[in-house]
């Protein structure tokens, strides 16, 4: 997995600390966590990828993943792509978030 994924979990580990949740009740969350972030960045890719990109489906997959992002305190990165989901149209958009997803 890339590094930027991996930034984002040893993040989210220290914000869940932060509200005082046990070392199973982290781990489960990580686990969880992980797990939809991974999918959602394997959707987002793929559709991001495709030959003809279906932007309704790559809309709610990027809200999916905006949430598991909020989720995990990874605010900046959520609000990007939150931010760009009004511009699914433009072909920079679109660039920018390949590179989003590209290193997530």
């Amino acid at each position: 997995m890339k590094k930027l994924r991996d930034d984002i979990l040893k993040e989210s580990k220290m914000y869940f600390e932060k509200f005082g949740l046990s070392k199973e009740e982290i781990e489960y969350l990580l686990q969880k966590s992980s797990i939809d972030l991974d999918n959602l960045i394997d959707k987002s890719y793929n559709l991001l990828y495709s030959k003809d990109i279906d932007l309704d489906d790559l809309d709610d997959t990027l809200h999916s993943l905006k949430g598991v992002l909020l989720q995990l305190g990874s605010f900046d990165i959520a609000d990007s792509i939150n931010d760009m989901r009004d511009l699914l149209n433009d072909k920079d958009t679109i660039s920018k978030l390949k590179n989003i997803i590209d290193k997530l």
